[in-house]
């Protein structure tokens, strides 16, 4: 290897390091940990920035030393799947009313735990995968990290039905 072609590569290592030091750590800002912890994440692990804990929001979470945080942030909260509906009634609803388009894709910054946008944000904040909730299928199958919520078993007939099929 050239000298030259050394400096460049040193030069390409160091860029893409202070890169990594610029960006928050999926993990740590997702899980609330980061298995490189200890100083050998390149990436920033911020307390402010961990995602909320789904438990919490359900009145479920009784665990002290959560690793999540417990703060209702609008830069942390899913979307009111009532409220996009035009169904929700609970006037101290902690989660949020912001009307997002149907075919708005999902915020990537919000699955990462924090999205700085906000109720400013016009992307879904959801962590039910769109694709599957519209189709009923996900192409990424088990690669996919969203929920993919089983479908509602449809075999009970209405009685009008019932009714008609036997006249």
């Amino acid at each position: 290897m050239l000298a030259s072609e050394k400096v460049r590569w040193s030069l390409h290592t160091v860029r893409t390091r202070l890169a990594k030091k610029q960006q928050y750590c999926q993990f740590f800002t997702r899980f609330g940990e980061c298995k490189k912890s200890g100083g050998k994440c390149p990436y920033i692990h911020d307390r402010a920035k961990v995602a909320i804990c789904t438990k919490f929001l359900k009145g479920l979470c009784s665990n002290t030393s959560c690793k999540l945080t417990h703060k209702v942030l609008p830069e942390r909260m899913p979307d009111c799947s009532y409220f996009l509906r035009g169904l929700c009634t609970n006037t101290a609803c902690p989660y949020r009313h912001v009307k997002v388009n149907s075919k708005a894709p999902v915020c990537e910054d919000f699955l990462k735990g924090y999205c700085a946008d906000g109720d400013e944000c016009h992307k879904k904040h959801s962590y039910v995968c769109p694709v599957f909730e519209a189709t009923g299928e996900c192409p990424q199958e088990s690669r996919c990290n969203l929920h993919h919520p089983k479908k509602k078993n449809k075999s009970k007939r209405s009685r009008a039905d019932t009714l008609q099929n036997n006249s």
